[in-house]
């Protein structure tokens, strides 16, 4: 399987937030995507720093901080960092690095072809990976408050 075909699969069949979105949306996405791997310990987003990319994890694993202190561990094939910062249009607000070898799709918002709804679709995406965070979230801090 090739590499883009491999990541159609990812997104459409392994992510949790992506299942449900059209395989053309999909593939317009990934059309627009280049395929970025990353070695141990790279630092992939600073917080602080300005970000037009977004990435989807297709294999390894990214560790998330704030303030120098641990978030979460990003494991799953067709997790998704960088849309925050996108979407909102401020500063990285946490730093990014990889776990262990890290392969992602990335997608630089400002390269996308704006003759096509793709730049809709995706905030469309957004939107949807914002409220899974969101609902993620919600569930740790009511494990927490238990």
């Amino acid at each position: 399987m090739d590499t883009l075909n491999n990541a159609l699969h990812v997104l459409k069949h392994e992510s949790r937030m992506l299942k449900n979105v059209p395989k053309k949306t999909l593939e317009k996405l990934i059309a627009n995507g280049d395929i970025v791997e990353y070695k141990s310990d790279s630092v992939i987003l600073l917080q602080g720093e300005v970000n037009s990319n977004v990435y989807f994890i297709l294999e390894g694993s990214a560790c998330v901080y704030s303030n120098k202190k641990f978030i979460v561990k990003l494991s799953r094939r067709g997790d998704v960092f960088g849309e925050m910062s996108i979407v909102s249009g401020n500063p990285c607000s946490a730093t990014i690095s990889s776990d262990s070898h890290l392969k992602t799709l990335v997608i630089d918002t400002m390269d996308v072809d704006t003759s096509d709804d793709i730049r809709a679709e995706m905030y469309q995406l957004f939107s949807i990976i914002l409220a899974e965070k969101l609902k993620d979230m919600n569930k740790r801090f009511e494990t927490l408050n238990q």
